[in-house]
């Protein structure tokens, strides 16, 4: 046929594809494919096919391997696993982490750094030189956020996250790849296991084999295509033959929008016989499988072995082997940082735009048209944003929701007449706020007698290894210092894993560490009383569910009446602390909010015990006071800087009022008085007598004494014993502090 190679290594000659063109006509007709010229010149369009739309894998290496890893969790409702050797974690390569070494943004091959300071840019290939810099936690907020949330801002970004949760992943690294370090692949496997439902069966590591940066074949002692296709289709297939026939050329032109993006003039595609017949897209025969391998390529130059050995496989188990060619032109004015690209690789560097690894950018829209139309549909997806931004605005800090002020400055604390009777004294927080506002309240329960959490995680719940924990390969950056003590060996904890998987949380082993830690308040005593507001929005991408019912049921174990814990869950927010201007999840038409008062709520609960509290509609800000706390803060190198706020309502300089904490990143000596939620409470604190007290950690961290430290370096505040075992206890390195504060307010010793 003129539409197929009758040889791999061979070029093609027409007079070939005279003598079987009859043969084939049949099944180009069908499919609505016009009349065709010969591969060597020119290919054919890419046909529609039947194709199992649960079985879209990509596949990869080195840069292809980032790509493919990156298509799969942007376009994760149309493809369902991965193959990925020698890849980095999603958008790594632009990330800026504490630990980073900088250079000046002179290099074409780092335009673009999310998070770097001014005229810097990060070395290239950071992810893969020195993984141990990376800060896997925080890749995994990129998809979840980056699109916005209220609303959704950015469209054709992201696929919602939840299609990642079923899919599967084959991760690979020879133990002699001098590309990837060691460290890398491991990074990419923490991330994925923070996204998936069950780690341990969805996701295979191998990195024991004795090869390089490759993809290794049976015939040189292992199966890396074989094993990998075994692994995301979990199936047992065999490889077999491919036939020279089946292998076309087809027009890549026809999905590149017009712009000269690095994609060649013609793509591989192997579409084995079995594919063909079944090609109408209404057919009642099994539909056909597909892999996705976009790498360098030029038809009709033959294909690379292990894309080869993929339609081998292919050819016995009925799969599409799509195999996009990259390696051509590159317009250089439009992308005048595009040197790789140039070379043939794919962008997984934002060098043909910052927003490189979403949909709509050319090398992602260009690859997943091509998928839409092998999917069996006949029309095209939209062209890629022509007007995509392109321009580096990564570094810029958005301007503070709040203009400094002039707020006093108190050289200490003072002693104030704080209520001790049930719900007087209380802490509150949202996401990693939260997850402390809740240790500090287990540990400290003698004291505080209540809490709001928006999003949290119960008491030492981040480094407690529950029996159905999944163990990601332990590397510095995927252990990141954090502190387990029942962790294999050479296995680690998924970041946030109560977060990400809160349905292995087993609050009882929660309980049994707080009541034997003599450095942790009695709960069995102290939280008898104690009441409890746990709050999960329904569209929180990052506690999943049942995340806060964990926190909820930790209380449970120990409170005298259900009614003290309060739960709820039916709230449509994104990850937030909802106030009254907060809009529901995506409510493009609400400027005003939900009306859902998040700290009314809360405080209606732990202080009113179920009666509504009112805030006065405005405050004196004036009543922010900044205060010099270095009387507490002692370590200038774990986290806290020395300063906090305090908000005193006038009738609490003499007469008794109530204690709220607000643990928060934050500096009392620089930034501007607080507004959003902080604000919210204050008001409240106004008409009821609430003195607010807003320690300020997000400071310094001594890079000698926590090298692997990731979460604090980036100022959250310690909820994973980065600092010390201790860390969720009353000696913990910014526990004991802040305890120091709230008691020197109560004037306890």
């Amino acid at each position: 046929s003129t539409s197929v190679l009758t040889s791999i290594s061979q070029p093609i000659f027409c007079v070939r594809g005279l003598l079987r063109a009859v043969e084939s006509m049949w099944w180009l007709i069908s499919l609505g494919v016009a009349c065709f010229h010969c591969v060597g010149a020119f290919g054919f369009s890419l046909p529609p096919l039947n194709i199992d739309k649960a079985s879209v894998v990509t596949a990869g290496l080195g840069h292809s391997g980032d790509f493919a890893h990156q298509f799969h969790v942007a376009f994760s409702s149309l493809v369902s696993g991965e193959c990925t050797f020698s890849g980095q974690p999603f958008n790594c390569a632009v990330s800026y982490f504490p630990q980073d070494t900088l250079e000046p943004n002179t290099s074409k091959r780092v335009p673009i750094c999310f998070g770097c300071p001014d005229n810097t840019t990060l070395t290239f290939d950071h992810c893969k030189r020195t993984p141990n810099v990376v800060d896997v936690g925080k890749l995994v907020d990129y998809p979840r956020r980056h699109c916005g949330q209220n609303p959704i801002t950015i469209q054709r970004c992201f696929d919602d996250v939840d299609y990642v949760k079923p899919s599967r992943a084959f991760i690979f690294r020879g133990l002699h790849d001098t590309v990837s370090a060691p460290g890398t692949v491991e990074n990419t496997v923490g991330f994925l296991a923070q996204m998936m439902t069950d780690p341990a069966a969805q996701i295979k590591l191998v990195t024991d084999q004795p090869v390089g940066f490759e993809i290794p074949l049976a015939k040189d002692g292992y199966d890396g295509v074989g094993n990998c296709l075994r692994h995301v289709y979990d199936a047992p297939f065999h490889a077999g033959t491919a036939k020279a026939d089946n292998w076309h050329a087809f027009d890549q032109e026809e999905f590149m929008g017009g712009v000269a993006a690095g994609f060649q003039k013609q793509g591989w595609v192997y579409i084995p016989e079995q594919c063909r017949r079944n090609a109408d897209v209404g057919s009642v025969a099994t539909p056909c499988k597909l892999v996705v391998f976009p790498d360098t390529c030029a038809p009709p130059e033959p294909v690379a072995p292990a894309v080869a050995e993929f339609a081998n496989f292919a050819e016995s188990n009925g799969i599409v082997v799509l195999h996009p060619c990259m390696g051509g032109a590159v317009d250089t004015a439009r992308f005048p940082h595009a040197p790789d690209i140039a070379r043939g690789k794919l962008d997984v560097y934002g060098q043909l735009s910052k927003d490189y690894a979403l949909q709509y950018t050319p090398h992602m829209w260009g690859v997943a048209s091509m998928v839409w139309r092998t999917l069996g549909h006949t029309g095209r997806m939209e062209d890629f944003a022509d007007d995509a931004d392109t321009s580096d605005t990564s570094r810029s800090v958005g301007a503070s929701e709040t203009t400094l002020g002039t707020a006093d400055i108190l050289d200490t604390l003072p002693t104030l007449n704080i209520d001790r009777s049930p719900g007087s004294i209380l802490t509150a927080g949202c996401s990693n706020t939260g997850d402390f506002a809740s240790q500090f309240h287990v540990a400290f329960s003698s004291i505080v007698t209540g809490s709001c959490i928006f999003s949290g995680m119960p008491f030492h719940c981040a480094v407690t290894r529950f029996p159905n924990d999944y163990m990601v390969a332990k590397s510095p950056s995927t252990a990141a210092g954090i502190h387990c003590p029942e962790c294999d060996p050479n296995g680690t904890l998924i970041y946030d894993h109560c977060k990400n998987h809160p349905k292995w949380v087993d609050v009882k082993m929660l309980a049994q560490y707080a009541e034997a830690n003599s450095d942790v308040d009695d709960p069995t005593v102290h939280l008898a009383g104690a009441r409890v507001f746990a709050f999960g929005p329904t569209h929180d991408r990052c506690y999943q569910p049942p995340a806060m019912e964990n926190v909820a049921n930790f209380h449970l174990l120990y409170a005298k009446n259900k009614e003290q814990v309060k739960l709820v869950e039916d709230q449509p927010f994104p990850h937030t602390l909802p106030t009254n201007s907060t809009p529901y999840f995506n409510n493009r038409s609400n400027f005003t909010g939900a009306g859902y008062d998040g700290p009314g709520e809360c405080l209606k609960h732990v202080v009113g015990h179920g009666n509504r509290l009112y805030p006065v509609p405005t405050l004196d800000t004036s009543l922010w006071l900044r205060v010099n706390v270095s009387d507490f803060v002692k370590d200038t190198g774990v986290g806290m800087t020395q300063s906090a706020w305090l908000f005193v309502p006038p009738q609490c300089k003499e007469g008794v009022c109530k204690l709220l904490i607000l643990p928060s990143g934050c500096n009392a000596f620089t930034d501007g008085i607080p507004g959003g939620s902080d604000d919210d409470f204050a008001r409240y604190g106004m008409a009821n007598g609430i003195v607010v007290l807003k320690p300020c950690q997000g400071g310094p961290i001594d890079a000698k004494r926590f090298p692997l430290n990731h979460e604090n370096l980036r100022g959250m505040v310690d909820v994973y014993g980065q600092l010390s075992a201790d860390y969720a206890t009353q000696k913990g390195d910014q526990m004991a502090p802040i305890g120091a504060m709230m008691k020197h307010l109560m004037g306890l010793p």
